[in-house]
């Protein structure tokens, strides 16, 4: 999958990659995106996430979402969507789940 997306996507190209909708709607490039998604990819293998580590992502449907699953995929490593409204102890319950190390804070 990762070599799917990244090969997908049009790195330079100035077009329309996103549009967020939202008061105001953020549009992002397809240079943008992968400038992010390069970004946080890079931050995950600082972490230490590998390929075929969980990565539990728990944020609401957005732009940060989307960079992050994409980073994480890009790595190599498992995306593992969490909704963002768990209570402290649903989180509790699903980290035996993960690898401590790759649980991400909500920011």
């Amino acid at each position: 999958m990762a070599t799917t997306l990244a090969n997908s996507f049009q790195k330079d190209s100035q077009a329309t990659a996103i549009v967020v909708p939202g008061q105001p709607a953020i549009t992002v490039s397809y240079q943008q995106l992968t400038a992010d998604v390069k970004s946080f990819q890079h931050k995950l293998a600082a972490l230490g996430v590998r390929p075929e580590y969980a990565v539990s992502i728990a944020l609401p449907n957005s732009y940060e979402f989307i960079v992050a699953f994409i980073a994480a995929s890009w790595q190599r490593a498992i995306a593992a969507p969490l909704n963002p409204a768990y209570k402290q102890s649903e989180f509790e319950c699903m980290s035996p789940l993960c690898d401590p190390s790759s649980l991400l804070p909500v920011l």
